[in-house]
């Protein structure tokens, strides 16, 4: 099992090299945050997951998924 000083240096690590995400307020998802740097990256992807599946899996998306995994969800879609 891996000690638990290890998870927190390695999220420390990883905090630091991702640095701070600016959230801005989702349009058309009721006030719910998502990510400012990957909605204007992939703004076709954010709407097309807003209308076929609703609010909450397009900022689930766009708030917890890193920006290479959305881009290979954008490549996927054809976006």
């Amino acid at each position: 099992m891996i000690p638990l000083w290890i998870l927190a240096l390695v999220a420390a690590v990883c905090a630091f090299f991702c640095g701070p995400v600016v959230m801005m307020h989702g349009p058309g998802a009721a006030g719910l945050l998502t990510s400012r740097a990957a909605f204007e990256a992939f703004p076709k992807l954010y709407y097309y997951l807003l209308r076929t599946y609703g609010p909450a899996a397009a900022v689930f998306v766009f708030r917890h998924l890193p920006q290479c995994l959305i881009s290979i969800l954008a490549f996927i879609f054809g976006m």
